[in-house]
């Protein structure tokens, strides 16, 4: 029997009867490039390497194939004669530093400064590639304390499922199981680090994580209802995978996941790539988690407690059922490059709701490069039909909440405040109606303008903020006074107007802001339910119907152009960009082609 496949068989049999020490020894990895990883090393696995951060801030595993040498109690052991990788090869291993280390320039996020101990225990899957029942002791490596009673993980527990092969893609998937307590073998689990690897794909009723949340590239954490941060650490949750929110792409269109098994080592959009339900943050006072890449809920983001930001470069969007919340004991901040907001249309009240502290930038980290906030269209007089009022917001600043912009040059690295121009027409939750009304909602939809709506009605002093789709009197305030000690203001050229005094505006309920009024589809809206007017004989009319065909059909081949793309991120990404500006295109054709009807009809008194 090889050594190698006796180290496996050892490995599982300390899940079986007990543990192994947790005793992590500082160790250097050399890959295959010559490049060096420095950390603390635990055990292994037949084909892989389990090793700490050098801070203990999150485990992961190494696939020794991709390893030339290492220490091991300060002696050096070679694996593999050093080589350059290939392009596949960097593409399956991704490996781009410790998610927990400091950036090489700029202050160190609270996260990177935060202190770890070894925990009571790191549970390791013991048999990557192969699913099975995470609640079964008998399923993983133990190191530290042995398992014990029916709860036995725990906020001082890490948990680690390792790439799912060596030689072969083959994804996993882990389960509850049944457990009798509880209806369908429902679990939510409580962790400290929590670290999910390519292939391995974990799905429970919920999680409670005390530590850092790192989903590695092709990993995937599905959680039926919260995946939720508490206690009184400084934190971070992290998703790699390509950045997907793009103009006019939709929840449609953005999924992420694996290839099938014949495809192995690409990965590409294909499941979704929501981690939850429900994205929660209960922190203690004072402490944080900082959400860095992908992250998506499939319903809304809740701050409740502590502070949540959405970290440089990061995508941190949630669905059209509810909107976000910023509770009053929480703050929210957007750091440089960030986005942070809803991925689709949302034409219920109030995308964002703030009681107590949105910021961009924090004082010890400034902008310098803008952030970007996403909100929704908002429906004020039943135009889309149902769920929707007359006192919508798509930012809701509550009278005791607070807002500052923190940065570092407030004309150049700047607050981005737009709408997300996601979808061109109702979906089932939009509209609280059966597809048959939809159908009859879509002409009315197609005319109206995706303006945004921003009501501050608590401390808001901002210096730095660019306005983009805009409606004329779209910010509005409880005392026009309070924009008088604002600073460097911009109003882009896709807002309503771009006169200052027009944007701004007193905040009465049930009154949407002036623009909403005088917009020619708002005043005389498409019939609902009727078939498109005829026009005939109307120039302008029949050319825009001509330029909607020709939009429509360009849409069409580049949808179908990248429905059919394989393999390559970057192509994908490429084909959803092609994809995501034509339909924005068409939908731009669309609204003029019915503000040109609209037209005719006045003139012939109709």
């Amino acid at each position: 029997m090889g050594s190698s496949r006796l180290i496996l068989l050892l490995a599982l049999g300390l899940g079986l009867l007990g543990a192994a020490d947790l005793a992590p020894t500082p160790t250097e990895l050399t890959l295959l490039d010559g490049r060096k990883v420095p950390g603390q090393l635990v055990g292994e696995l037949e084909q892989h390497l389990i090793l700490y951060s050098p801070g203990m801030g999150v485990a992961c595993t190494f696939e020794k194939r991709f390893v030339a040498t290492y220490t091991k109690d300060k002696a050096p052991v070679k694996l593999n004669e050093p080589r350059p990788l290939t392009p596949d090869e960097l593409h399956y291993m991704n490996w781009q530093g410790w998610p927990d280390a400091a950036p090489e320039k700029g202050p160190a996020p609270a996260y990177a400064k935060q202190q770890w101990e070894k925990p009571k225990r790191l549970m390791v899957w013991a048999k990557p590639g192969e699913a099975g029942d995470f609640s079964k002791t008998e399923n993983w490596v133990v190191y530290g304390a042995a398992p014990s009673g029916s709860a036995w993980w725990d906020e001082e527990t890490d948990i680690l499922l390792p790439s799912a092969s060596a030689s072969a893609f083959k994804p996993y998937k882990l389960n509850p199981g049944i457990h009798p307590e509880l209806p369908e073998g429902r679990m939510t689990i409580t962790v400290r680090h929590f670290i999910v690897e390519r292939g391995a794909y974990i799905q429970s009723q919920g999680a409670k994580v005390f530590g850092n949340e790192w989903v590695r590239k092709g990993g995937r954490i599905n959680m039926r209802y919260m995946n939720g941060f508490f206690g009184g650490k400084n934190t971070l949750c992290r998703v790699d995978g390509p950045m997907v929110y793009l103009l006019g792409v939709n929840s449609s269109d953005v999924t992420w996941g694996l290839w099938s098994a014949a495809d192995k080592e690409r990965l590409r959009p294909e499941s979704e790539q929501d981690i939850c339900q429900y994205l929660t943050v209960e922190k203690d006072a004072g402490a944080s988690v900082e959400f860095l890449g992908v992250i998506t809920s499939r319903d809304k983001i809740q701050i409740v407690t502590g502070m949540a930001i959405a970290g440089p470069d990061s995508q941190i969007m949630s669905d059209n059922r509810n909107g976000d919340h910023v509770h009053p004991a929480a703050t929210l901040a957007l750091m440089d490059g960030a986005l942070y907001g809803k991925r689709l249309n949302f034409c219920r009240p109030d995308s964002i709701e703030v009681r107590g502290t949105l910021l961009a930038g924090l004082p010890d980290r400034p902008l310098t490069r803008d952030a970007t906030l996403l909100l929704n269209m908002k429906d004020y007089t039943s135009l889309m039909s149902g769920n929707d009022r007359r006192d919508a917001a798509g930012l809701r600043l509550h009278p005791k909440a607070t807002m500052r912009v923190h940065s570092s040059d407030p004309t150049k690295a700047r607050l981005v405040i737009r709408s997300g121009r996601c979808d061109t027409g109702p979906g089932p939750l939009d509209s609280g109606s059966d597809n048959s009304k939809l159908s009859q909602a879509k002409f009315r939809w197609q005319a109206l303008p995706q303006y945004i709506d921003v009501l501050l009605l608590g401390d808001a002093v901002l210096d730095g903020v660019v306005f983009e789709d805009l409606w004329k009197g779209g910010v509005r305030f409880a005392d026009l006074t309070q924009k008088d000690a604002w600073k460097n203001i911009t109003f882009a050229p896709s807002c309503q107007s771009q006169k200052p005094e027009d944007c701004y505006g007193i905040y009465t309920k049930n009154t949407p802001p002036s623009g909403w009024s005088e917009d020619p589809a708002v005043k005389t809206p498409p019939a609902l339910g009727e078939p498109e007017p005829a026009c005939d004989g109307n120039a302008e009319v029949a050319t825009l119907r001509e330029a909607e065909k020709a939009a429509d059909a360009k849409f069409n081949q580049a949808n179908r152009a990248y429905k059919s793309l394989k393999g390559d991120d970057e192509a994908i990404i490429k084909g959803m960009v092609a994809m995501a500006d034509a339909r924005w295109e068409l939908w731009k054709v669309q609204r003029a082609k019915w503000l040109a009807i609209i037209a005719a009809q006045a003139k012939v008194g109709k």
